[in-house]
């Protein structure tokens, strides 16, 4: 049915409504399309909106929409948020971020709902990788990755304030690969107050409970990991090159301290203790004990963050990000399949770690 034969009506302020209308900052006064959300409209151009977001243009085609006119440009009416609707006009229109500016949560979690709706891929894709740089799903871009791309406010935790909203956004728009870093830092002692009332921000009983759950189970992998990695005296290693015969009798007592500064949770921002190398372990060991400690402590974490998303029910990070159920064969590495090596610290000695989810990735390529 074209537009012409659908029906038409004048439309002014006068006309009954619930709320008053508003008329947003992004109002073109040549515009030839006005948008309504809820009780805000904004004046843009109906081929810039074609362009950057067709999909939203398309709802101009529905024949049971009934057309509305104001001041000579027809109206769409949006069923989301105007706040939503705001921050992704004020993006496609002004490029509010295009200055380097770090956006707030709210702005973010708007571009996300708003671009996976309508097609808006860039807007979804920046989205989900500044939320992506919170909560991260590789043991690397947590320990070592670039600052976070989401502004907080002065004097407080990022993570801390924004780990709900994330949970039920991320619930929201199927974004899994965000779960294990975010039920992991929900996990924490420090964090665990935020979690017992979660269902007042809308978080389900179902992942208040996963998290509860995931509190045990995350301590007692962690203590069988490190004694696995650093506990096991055919582990040690360096003992050909150790220069005090000390060390070895210093390992039990290093899983130990490990274990008990990491049941602290002494960095609820990046949970430190269980990823991070600390140098007070250093004490009483050579540097080829301490080189060898290290090395063994850097797998133990990626076998840990491997192991992270079963910790809370959440399967595993290759179902979370598609990833083959199974390590790629021998021969279909090629010459990549050298690249095994590195899993093994000691050759002969030890076993391979489980593949990271980075490992799998440049098998593949």
């Amino acid at each position: 049915m074209s537009t012409e034969n659908r029906k038409k009506r004048k439309y002014s302020d006068s006309d009954g409504q619930a709320e008053p209308l508003r008329r947003s900052a992004v109002w073109f006064k040549d515009g030839n399309l006005i948008v309504q959300a809820q009780n805000t409209l904004f004046r843009v151009y109906r081929g810039w909106l074609a362009f950057y977001a067709p999909r939203i243009v398309e709802l101009l085609d529905d024949p049971q929409r009934v057309v509305e006119i104001v001041d000579g440009a027809e109206v769409l009416v949006m069923q989301d948020a105007a706040e939503d609707v705001e921050v992704v006009f004020e993006q496609l229109f002004r490029r509010t971020f295009a200055d380097g500016s770090i956006p707030s949560f709210t702005a973010v979690a708007a571009c996300a709902r708003i671009g996976k709706k309508y097609g808006i891929q860039s807007l979804y894709d920046d989205a989900v990788s500044r939320l992506s740089s919170v909560f991260p799903s590789t043991v690397e871009r947590w320990l070592h990755g670039s600052k976070p791309r989401i502004a907080s406010e002065p004097a407080t935790n990022l993570r801390e304030s924004i780990a709900l909203q994330t949970l039920v956004l991320a619930r929201e728009l199927d974004l899994a690969e965000l779960l294990p870093a975010l039920f992991f830092w929900l996990s924490l002692d420090s964090s665990l107050p935020l979690i017992v009332d979660a269902h007042v921000a809308g978080v389900s009983r179902e992942d208040i409970l996963a998290v509860l759950d995931g509190v045990r189970r995350r301590r007692t992998a962690h203590k069988e990991i490190i004694t696995k990695w650093l506990g096991s005296p055919a582990q040690a290693g360096a003992r050909e090159r150790c220069r005090t015969r000390d060390c070895l009798q210093q390992r039990p007592q290093l899983v130990l301290e490990i274990v008990a500064d990491s049941s602290k949770d002494r960095d609820a921002d990046a949970g430190a203790s269980q990823w991070k190398w600390d140098t007070t372990w250093e004490k009483s060991f050579c540097a080829a004990c301490i080189t060898a400690n290290k090395a063994a402590y850097e797998m133990a974490g990626k076998e840990m963050w491997a192991a992270l998303p079963g910790m809370f029910g959440l399967g595993s990070w290759n179902e979370i990000l598609g990833l083959p159920s199974q390590p790629p064969s021998r021969a279909s590495c090629s010459g990549k399949i050298l690249m095994l090596s590195r899993w093994c610290l000691f050759p002969g000695v030890l076993r391979p770690a489980t593949p990271s989810v980075e490992d799998h990735r440049s098998l593949r390529r």
